[in-house]
Parts: C-alpha cells; structure tokens; sequence
C-alpha cells in the first residue's frame, strides 16, 4: 500500500505533477505541483520573447475604490483577455490566479456575461499590482522575473500569494517597500 497522496488540479482535474499539453509544448499546470516547485512552475508562464507592458493601458484602475465600484457593476471578459495578452500571461494560468477556469471564461465570453464580482475584483487587483510592478521594475518583463522569486519571509514566492485578493495586497506592501528603498 502506497502513503502517496495524490492531489489534484482544481482547473483540470488532472493529477497533481501530471503534464499538460498544449500547443505542441509541454507545462506543468501550476496548480499540478507541490508547493515547494510551485514557484519554478510559475516561470513558465511568462513568454520571453514577448515585449510585454501594460504602459498606456487599464488607466482606469488607479485606487481600491474604482476598482470595487468597476467590479461591482461587472467586469467585461475581454479586459480578462487584453490583460492577459499584454502582460504575455497565457489565458489558463491567470483563469488559475483568479480561480476559475479558461472554460467558464470562454463561456462568459461567449455569453457576453461579466465576471463575477469577486473573481472581476481580484482581476483588477492583478492588473494594477502589475501596472505597480511594471512602474518600480520599469519593466514588466523585470517585475515578473522578480515575483517568480521566493522573498517574503518564507519560502514562497511573491507569485504564489497571488491567488487571493489578501496576497495580492501583500506583494503590492512589497512593492511599496521596494520603490520607498526598504530593505526586503
């Protein structure tokens, strides 16, 4: 009898560390991974090649209060998919960060249905922590190297409390930190 416990993704159902195949190019889904390699799970993410910046966009999304009220009245899917396009995140894995899944988003999509108020607020939170991040980096492609990076007092990167609207609050602290040049 085997003690392995075995896990899974709560956007596949895939079994925990199983690879996923897409584009003729293999990942791990992040979620498919133990904690501890979470974090290197989550380089992949991020498309090199790609000269990504959200300079110019999302202007809207400059305080918490604007941020609730958009996500109160309903954010559309396509800001989903242009934040997703420009910051160079493919669709399934920030559909993970706000927990759903790139299935019911397509449906929304297709439905012409705005997300839910809670997955469209920390939708937006995601966006202007990483306009922040873009801002204090001065690039996005920087910003994102850094939060694949274990920092925060424990053995976790800041990319990995980005699953709730609370972390994503705690990286942008970080980020306060760094850009008023605080020691982290």
């Amino acid at each position: 009898m085997s003690n392995t416990k075995q896990t899974y993704s709560r956007t596949s159902g895939a079994k925990a560390g199983k690879t996923n195949v897409s584009k003729s190019k293999a990942t791990k889904s992040p979620a498919a991974v133990s904690d501890k390699s979470k974090s290197a799970a989550w380089v992949s993410w991020f498309d090199p090649e790609k000269n990504a910046s959200l300079t110019g966009k999302f202007e809207d999304i400059d305080s918490l209060s604007n941020i609730v009220r958009v996500a109160i009245k309903g954010v559309d899917t396509k800001v989903f998919y242009a934040f997703a396009s420009s910051a160079a995140i493919p669709d399934k894995y920030l559909a993970e960060l706000i927990n759903t899944s790139p299935r019911t988003l397509s449906n929304y999509k297709e439905q012409h249905k705005p997300l839910e108020p809670v997955k469209g607020e920390h939708l937006l939170r995601l966006i202007a922590l990483f306009k922040k991040g873009e801002e204090v980096f001065g690039t996005l492609r920087e910003f994102q190297g850094w939060l694949t990076k274990p920092k925060m007092k424990a053995d976790k990167a800041p990319i990995d409390w980005l699953i709730t609207p609370g972390g994503v609050d705690l990286v942008s602290q970080e980020l306060d930190r760094i850009a008023y040049g605080y020691p982290v």
